[in-house]
């Protein structure tokens, strides 16, 4: 059951950032803005072959150098585990910038935005159409969050005095704590702060700056629409999966649930995620590039080349620009513009919440 959970986490990481190239815009390569038409040519094509097999071969190596060291010398509970998953993601980004080296002596050799001209493209009623689902939908998970709250506070006298908080990949309970307020809301707390977190990617979605290829503006704003919206709806059904994730973990306290079948259901729970993520990244791409909506009228121009905003292909740092949030340059997602500091505000208070969370919740 050990190494299935490690394998359920690490493969998807690796294969996501197999095929990363084939995902992102077709008018940004490694990172680097290019013509749409330059995308399909045969030498972008072989290096986004030459960059997947090298990921891949490199992930491979790393699971096999965690297996082989959690089977002679270390336990897989080990955090060893985590250290090869943290390799693989350093090892990934120096491959990266190897290629995202490589595409920008491509670019200055061939000089491709000198042959045509370079504007930015706008869609000023883009906001007034329907690019999310309703806030109102997260109602659903707030109130089985606060259900699972005042459940929990109802039938508090009916618990345990000693409550399993922690268990090995075996079933067997690793920690016991006795039983208080902070350690019995622990959970139904955890589930606030997703739904939180879960809203304020939302809020991203919604808000994120507009990218339109002004070579087929038309066909461009129709495929981002349509990306916010898948987008908006998954992230809406993850937030509520992971939150009655939590809420059956809680219903343990009260009655008696085999630890395995926990496990089973959180797997089950986090794979569907993964599977959902790798599913919709391949039928939508960023910004909808996969999206079919159409042949639409291309022009004789560009988008504004911006390449000096983004350090590396990969972080956006742009003083003048009033967004906070834009779309990632390699990626499905979204990036912070690193020069504003209300993106810097906002992350860092994610991560201070994430680090309270647990100190404040344990006994």
């Amino acid at each position: 059951m050990a190494y299935v959970f490690m394998l359920v986490s690490f493969i998807p990481v690796v294969f996501i950032s197999v095929c990363i190239p084939y995902v992102t815009r077709r008018t940004e390569s490694f990172g680097v803005s290019i013509p749409e038409e330059v995308y399909h040519s045969i030498e972008l094509k072989k290096m986004r072959k030459r960059y997947s097999w090298q990921t891949a071969l490199f992930g491979a190596a790393v699971m096999i150098l965690w297996w082989a060291a959690t089977t002679m010398f270390f336990s897989v509970e080990s955090p060893v585990f985590l250290i090869a998953l943290f390799v693989f993601m350093i090892g990934s980004f120096m491959i990266y910038l190897v290629y995202h080296g490589r595409m920008k002596s491509m670019k200055e050799k061939e000089k491709w935005h000198e042959a045509v001209s370079e504007v930015v493209a706008v869609d000023t009623g883009f906001r007034n159409r329907k690019i999310t689902i309703s806030l109102g939908w997260y109602a659903v998970p707030l109130g089985v969050a606060l259900a699972t709250l005042i459940f929990t506070m109802i039938f508090y006298d009916r618990m345990p005095g000693r409550i399993p908080m922690q268990y090995d990949f075996d079933g067997n309970v690793t920690r016991w704590v006795n039983k208080s307020y902070r350690t019995v809301l622990s959970f139904p707390i955890l589930q606030l702060f997703i739904v939180a977190l879960f809203l304020f990617v939302h809020s991203i979605i919604a808000k994120s700056k507009q990218q339109i290829d002004p070579a087929n503006p038309e066909q461009s704003a129709r495929q981002n629409q349509t990306f916010r919206q898948r987008w908006s709806v998954f992230n809406f059904i993850s937030g509520t999966a992971v939150v009655l994730m939590f809420s059956f973990t809680q219903l343990s306290f009260f009655i008696s649930i085999p630890a395995n079948v926990q496990m089973v259901v959180s797997l089950v729970v986090v794979g569907c995620i993964i599977v959902g993520v790798i599913v919709l990244s391949f039928t939508t791409g960023q910004g909808g590039s996969r999206v079919r909506t159409g042949q639409g009228k291309r022009g004789e121009v560009i988008n504004r080349d911006d390449d000096r905003y983004w350090k590396l292909g990969q972080f956006y740092f742009n003083p003048n620009d009033p967004a906070i949030w834009v779309e990632k340059r390699f990626g499905i997602g979204w990036t912070v513009n690193f020069a504003h500091p209300a993106g810097w505000g906002s992350l860092a208070a994610i991560i201070l919440i994430a680090i309270l969370l647990p100190i404040l919740t344990s006994s």
